[in-house]
């Protein structure tokens, strides 16, 4: 399962960013791009449901889910081995 384009294909669904998610690095500032909060919700609910797990609330913060590579990082570490 590949979770970085799995992120990727949710930011393009649910992030509704100014810019195309493909003109983006995985590191790229997503709040620069045009994430807002209220996205930023949606998103985190899209992933949740899609992958069949629950982000801490210790996660959910702007270091976390504003960036593609970081918010890969984190599901990662929530799915089984």
């Amino acid at each position: 399962m590949d979770i970085t384009a799995i992120v990727r294909q949710a930011v393009s669904d649910r992030a509704k960013l100014t810019v195309p998610v493909d003109t983006l690095t995985d590191d790229a500032d997503l709040f620069n791009a045009g994430l807002t909060s209220h996205a930023a919700v949606e998103l985190v609910f899209s992933l949740e449901d899609e992958l069949g797990v629950e982000i801490p609330d210790h996660m959910i913060e702007r270091d976390v889910i504003g960036r593609i590579s970081s918010l890969a990082d984190a599901l990662r570490t929530l799915l089984p081995a």
